[in-house]
């Protein structure tokens, strides 16, 4: 009886970051270093250039509410909340969870208060 050995290679994990700011900078290298497909998405033109996110597989310009046209969210996508605004966070959420992401977590501070954070 001859031996078969078989191995699934899968395509590298999604994860998507929202928000360009500095503190993503060095999440979005990271995640590409471990091999993960990287996407950051963000509102703000100046942050999201490509040269601060070199690493990263894809960078995105777009509301929170244009995401779900723009960005792929699968089962297997890790989404990772950055933005540092409350209000698009609700609105990113919102997305998120009708898109049923593997996993979503997020810190956010609004008007100088504790932040606020959540992981599913």
């Amino acid at each position: 009886m001859a031996e078969v050995f078989i191995e699934v290679v899968q395509p590298p994990a999604p994860v998507v970051i929202f928000g360009a700011g500095h503190d993503a900078v060095p999440v979005a290298e990271f995640a590409r270093k471990v091999g993960w497909h990287v996407t950051v998405v963000d509102t703000r033109a100046r942050a999201l250039s490509r040269e601060r996110f070199a690493e990263a597989d894809a960078c995105v310009l777009c509301r929170p509410e244009d995401v779900s046209a723009q960005v792929p969210l699968t089962s297997r996508t890790m989404a990772l909340m950055m933005t540092h605004n409350y209000l698009h966070d609700l609105e990113l959420l919102k997305t998120l969870l009708g898109g049923r992401p593997r996993a979503t977590s997020g810190c956010s501070a609004r008007n100088g208060a504790p932040s606020k954070c959540s992981k599913r």
